[in-house]
This record gives structure tokens, sequence and C-alpha cells, in this order.
């Protein structure tokens, strides 16, 4: 029988791009060339004729069938050598005729060409030969056989022998990694991170299950010394200040520091990658450098940060919670890492994810589920989950900086696209380009942020990533010259988005900063939603279009269950469903055109809600839009694990690409937060989402809101957030 096994997908691109520039075919089906000269040889570029190759296996033969129309078998050339054949042509025409009463001359030129590698075991000796065509009959030479017909040159090779023919080869074993388990790969990957971490550090006191509340432990644990205390809870602009005078060393600070992170994965299971060794050997090298020039490396000098597991350090796993990516070391930095290091930083840690990154809990088959330190039977958000339980860096798509850092009483910032370098990490979804991941600092205390983004941004970040935007810092900005100068501030708070109504903690939050902004002197506005419901879902769509088969295909390779659910069960499998939540990937996903159809869809709903917030001019009583939007983080506090199922407060910044920061307000008072009694509900899911609040259930959680600035207004929000924030504090003194 006859099977092909070779052919060109791509050949009418080439025919394209050769016609384009190197020539078209006249009507008469001649190459009609054009000189194209190279260095100034005037030679003439061949054009590549179209080729098909055959193997037919019983008679063991190879056939290459060539297209050279309007050309004559005397013009065409086979050149066999070492192993390839090469099949060319050269025609040559000129033709004499009276034209209005002139002698006209036309000359036509062509060249083809075209070469391929033999395959393995076809009869050809060692020696180079030729073909000439001559007649329509078949040559033979060296038992290499051609034929011309109609424009067709049919070249035939035998295989040698025909044990060399290609044959079908049945895989008997697997490799000793494929042979395993994906269960057996987890665990002895877990197993490496804890033979990692030093036994003097490991606790025999720990808090019994049952204590829920362990944020205060650490401050209690033999294992931190007064002094780590005191390092562990500086803010960040006066740790650098003693840092950079040599109050304090950079390898205390990181000992400090890395103590704490033990202490804290011990409570809630928050680590992926620990290299503390290595992080003490930069700590030294900085002191060193302070020690020897006075001066300090950059503006992070000597302050430790840790990174969400998926930012590539050069030696260092990215698993991203997937088994399939054990094994799988970087070689080399990302962009982020680079930066954050010559501004002397010291990374140290590597933080938990949830498989795939797409959930906004934090749970994976290699490290398992990530708790809240305030209280353990709730989650601490996702997918930056291991950050939230510690400072650092995080990335968000839909909500995974600013759940994490709510859900935990933290700052936290997303930042428009392209402001902080992204090149470099690891991520699902490879490939959208609509709404795009985002990377950003989450922090115990708001100068954290400022500090993290003024010290990436003045590295030019743009030169090293080409996504990166070309925005340097701007103290203006930051000052508000666009805001009043920070005087006589409108903002206006979103009570409610219309998709899922906030939880009694959420609704007192955002009184409380309501009047702590009037009490300082700002004026404060209720923000109607526009479309957010139809935000919400037309996000859901671009970025879950392909994600299914995106996440099956990389758990397909260890062989693991793409997770599912975040219920607390031993093994999540996938439910994907209609009922799932927008989060989560669609039955079937979409066709291209339907997803250019929903980004045309959200770009239309970016420009109605630009129009929408410029409107706001004739309400503010300030001669300006709202300065920025008061919204909630999530419709409730950090809720039991398995139950974070709605991420509309977020996700709907993200589709329209707004920058959001997160400022804490307080924590959940059953006293002070009781149950209302609802009787209508937008949806069932509204509805679930009312019955899943129980004030005992909730208490201790912290209780935060969102600051909402629009497309590239990072200082400003910033600003704005402080400005929040310090209301906020007044108030409560």
């Amino acid at each position: 029988m006859s099977n092909v096994f070779f052919y060109e997908p791509f050949y009418d691109f080439d025919r394209f791009f050769d016609e384009a520039f190197f020539g078209r075919q006249n009507e008469g089906g001649r190459p009609q060339q054009r000189r194209v000269t190279d260095g100034g040889d005037g030679a003439v570029r061949p054009f590549k004729p179209r080729m098909d190759l055959h193997e037919n296996t019983e008679e063991n033969l190879v056939t290459a069938s060539f297209e050279f129309p309007g050309v004559k078998k005397e013009d065409v050339q086979i050149d066999v050598h070492n192993g390839r054949l090469i099949v060319s042509a050269e025609t040559k025409e000129s033709t004499e005729h009276d034209e209005a009463g002139y002698a006209v001359r036309e000359r036509r030129y062509g060249k083809y060409s075209r070469a391929l590698q033999l395959p393995q075991g076809v009869k050809v000796n060692t020696s180079r030969h030729y073909i000439w065509l001559a007649t329509h009959s078949l040559l033979q030479e060296n038992e290499i056989k051609a034929n011309m017909d109609n424009g067709v040159l049919t070249v035939t090779f035998p295989k040698s022998t025909p044990e060399l023919a290609p044959k079908r080869i049945t895989v008997q074993t697997l490799s000793k990694r494929m042979a395993r388990h994906w269960k057996e790969i987890a665990a002895e990957k877990k197993q490496q991170r804890d033979a990692i971490i030093p036994k003097e550090w490991l606790l025999t006191n720990l808090p019994p299950p049952e204590i829920l509340n362990v944020i205060d432990f650490p401050n209690k644990s033999d294992l931190l010394a007064e002094r780590d205390i005191e390092i562990t809870n500086s803010e960040v602009g006066p740790l650098l200040d003693k840092l950079a005078k040599g109050t304090w060393t950079a390898v205390e600070v990181t000992t400090a520091f890395s103590k704490r992170a033990i202490i804290a994965h011990q409570l809630v299971n928050c680590l992926t990658e620990v290299f503390i060794d290595r992080a003490l050997a930069r700590a030294a090298e900085l002191d060193d450098h302070l020690k020897k020039t006075g001066k300090v490396v950059g503006p992070l000098h000597g302050l430790p940060i840790s990174l969400k597991d998926q930012i590539s350090i050069k030696g260092l796993e990215s698993t991203m919670g997937y088994v399939s990516w054990i094994g799988q070391y970087a070689e080399r930095n990302s962009v982020l890492v680079d930066i954050l290091e010559a501004a002397g930083a010291v990374l140290y840690v590597k933080t938990n994810i949830p498989q795939t990154l797409m959930w906004p809990e934090t749970f994976n088959h290699i490290f398992g589920r990530t708790s809240n330190p305030y209280n353990r039977s709730l989650t601490s958000g996702g997918s930056s989950g291991g950050e939230g339980a510690l400072i650092g860096v995080g990335s968000d798509i839909g909500g995974s900086i600013r759940i994490p850092a709510a859900f935990n009483g933290l700052y936290g910032l997303r930042p428009s696209y392209g402001r902080i370098p992204y090149a470099g990490c690891v991520n699902s979804l490879e490939g959208l380009a609509s709404i795009l991941s985002v990377l950003g600092p989450l922090c115990r205390n708001i100068d954290g942020i400022k500090s993290f983004m003024k010290a990436v941004i003045d590295q030019e970040p743009w030169l090293k990533d080409p996504m990166a935007v070309r925005k340097p810092w701007s103290e203006d900005e930051y000052r508000l010259v666009g805001h009043g100068q920070g005087q006589n501030l409108c903002f206006a708070i979103l009570w409610d988005d219309g998709v899922t109504k906030p939880h009694p903690p959420i609704i007192r939050a955002l009184g409380e900063t309501q009047q702590a902004l009037l009490a300082a002197g700002h004026r404060v506005i209720d923000w109607t939603p526009l479309k957010h419901e139809e935000i919400y879902r037309t996000g859901g769509k671009i970025w879950t279009a392909g994600a299914a088969e995106d996440f099956r295909v990389v758990a397909a390779t260890s062989g693991e269950p793409v997770i599912g659910t975040m219920e607390e069960a031993s093994e999540a499998t996938d439910t994907t469903s209609n009922d799932a939540p927008v989060f989560r990937p669609m039955p079937g996903g979409l066709s291209a055109y339907e997803l250019w159809q929903e980004q045309k869809r959200r770009r239309g709903l970016r420009e109605e809600y630009l129009e929408h917030w410029n409107a706001t001019k004739d309400l503010t009583g300030t001669g300006r839009p709202v300065d920025a939007i008061i919204s909630p983080c999530a419709p409730f506090v950090a809720p039991p694990h398995g139950k974070n199922s709605n991420a509309s407060y977020t996700m709907v910044w993200n589709v329209l690409d707004y920058t959001a920061l997160v400022v804490p307000v307080g924590f959940v008072n059953p006293t002070q937060d009781g149950k209302l009694a609802v009787e209508e509900f937008y949806s069932k899911q509204d509805k679930a989402n009312y019955d899943l609040y129980d004030p005992e259930t909730f208490k201790d959680a912290p209780i935060s809101i969102q600051v909402v600035g629009r497309t590239l207004e990072e200082e400003a929000v910033i600003r704005l957030g402080e400005i929040v924030d310090q209301a906020l504090k007044t108030q409560n003194k």
C-alpha cells in the first residue's frame, strides 16, 4: 500500500511569499520572475515547486512528485548528493511579434529549485550523480528512476533493504518517572520541601487544630527573640531606614523573617519553595557591600520579600500546583526577580497557590490547603493564598491579590496591565491577551505598597519586558495634582453590585468608611453600578474560553485529576458544569469567533464605563468626576474552605483594567454583625450567599474595602488609599 509520510501544510504560504517577492505567474502558467539581486550579483531567486512524498511499503519504494507547470523535460536537472535530492530547472523563452508597426521581442526567465532529505534506507551511492530527462521514457541511474509527464516530475527510489523501511514502534515501557503514580511524585516533592526547613525551627508546641485564631502565635513562640519580633512587626519604611543605617543587618533581618515564615507555614501551610541558605548568603553580600562602601545596593536593600510560586527564580521549581511541573527548574529569573534583586531585596521563600491558579482559594494536590491565620476554618483566599499569610508579591487576573489581602487583613494593590513586569513567570491561559494577569504587592502596611511600586518602576521595566508600560513613577500623580491636590475629594460608595448582596460585616465597613471620610472633610456619594453582571460574565467567558483544555492538557502529563472544587475532600476532581462559578471553565469553551465577540463586547463595556465615570462630574460638587470608588472586595469576608464561589466585586475591575487597592477596616464582631432579614434575591447564587452567612462562623475574620481608581492610576490610588486609611484610623482612635 502507499502511505503519505510527508506533506507541506505551509506550501501555499511559501508560494504566496515567493510570488509576492520573487515573481508571479503569467496567464500561460509560466513563472514571470523578477530579478532580485543579493550583494550585487544579479542572481535570480528560484521558484519553489510543489512537492508530495509517498512511501509504498509493499514494494519498498519511495516516490517524490514535483509540479513544473510549463517546463520542458530537457530543462529539468536532478542532483543526488549526501542523502539529499535536489531538483532544479531553468527556463528561457524568447518571442518576437509585430505590434502597431513595431517589432516586439519578449524574453522570460524562470528558475525552479527544491531540495529534500531522503528518508533513511534509500539506495543511493555516496558519489555525486545527476539525471537528465531527455525523453518521456523512464530513465534509470544508480537505481533512481525519473519520469516527466504533463509538467509533473516523478522520481522513484528503492529502499536498500526492507528492514530499513519505516516501522510502527510500540512503546513497551515508560520512563521511571512516568511509570510512577502522580500521588507518589507529589508526596516526594512535599517531603523535599519539608526536609529543607531547619530542624531547629520546627515547633513542638503548636496550637491544636481546634484553636482557630493563630495570628498572634508567632509573637508568643520561643523561636522568635524580642528583636526578631520587633523586626518582623516593623513597617517597611522604618525597616528600610534601619537597614540603610546598619542598625539592623540584612542577615539578622532575613533570619527573623525566615523564622516567622517557617512558623506561619507550620500554622497554615503557606510555603512551596524554601531557600533560606541562599537568602542568607545574599544578605551577607549586602551587609558586606554596605560595610565597604557605606551605600545601599538599592531602595529595597536587605528587605525580605516572598514570591508567589509562579514567579520564576533560576534553579528553583514553579509547579503552580501541577504535579506535571514537578522537576522543571527555571533556567532564568523572571524580569521582576532581577529587578527586585537589583533593588537590594532578599528573596527567601515561594508561596502556595491553587492548581491552575484560577481559584479564589488555595489548594493543590502537591502541597495541600492554605488556611487563614485569623480563623483556620476559613480560606486564606486565592490564588495568591500563600502570600496572604505572609508579605510579598502576588498576581491578579480576577482578584488573586485583593481577595487574599482582604481575607487576611493586608493591604494589596492590583495595578493596571503592564505597570509591573510579568515576563518570565509561568501561568495558566498562556496566550490570553485581552484580560491579563498582573503582579502586585501585598503588605501589612500601606507604605510598603508605595516602596515596592516605586522601586520597581524606577528601574524602567519597559526596557526589560516588552509588555511593560513605559510610564515612569510620577510624584505629581502621587500628590494628587489631578485630584484637587488631595483636598475636598469626592468618593463614591458601591454598596451593592446588583449581582450579589454583601454580608452585614461588609455593609458595616462601607458605612464606617463613609463616616470616616465625611469626618475628614471629603464628599461621599453613592456609586450606581453600570452593567456589573454583564461585565462579570463577559470577563468569565473570555478567560475561561479555552481553560478546560488548557488545564487538562497540563494535568494529563502526570495523570492527576483537574481540581474542580475547593471543598474539603480527599481527592477533588473536575466538576466543570453550567452551574459552576463564572471563573470556572465552560463546558466546550468558545470558538475563536465567539471569543472575538466577547472581546468586542468587553471593549464596548469599557467605553460605556468610562463615560459613566466622567458623567459623575455633575454630581460631585468638586468640578471633577469622582476621585475614587469605595467597593467591597467580595460579598463576604473569608468564607469556610470550599465556599468562595463569587468574584464579582474584584473581576469587574480586571475587565475594566482599573487600579484597585485593598484597605483593611476591622474584624467580624458577631454582636455588631447579626444576620439581617432579606426576602428578595438577585439569583439562586445570591440566595446561597445569604444562607452562607452566620456571625459565629465568620468570627474574627478581617473586613476590608477596595479603593478603585482608573487605568494606570497607581500613584494616585496609593495616595487616595493612604487618605482613606488615615481617616479610618483617626475615627477608630
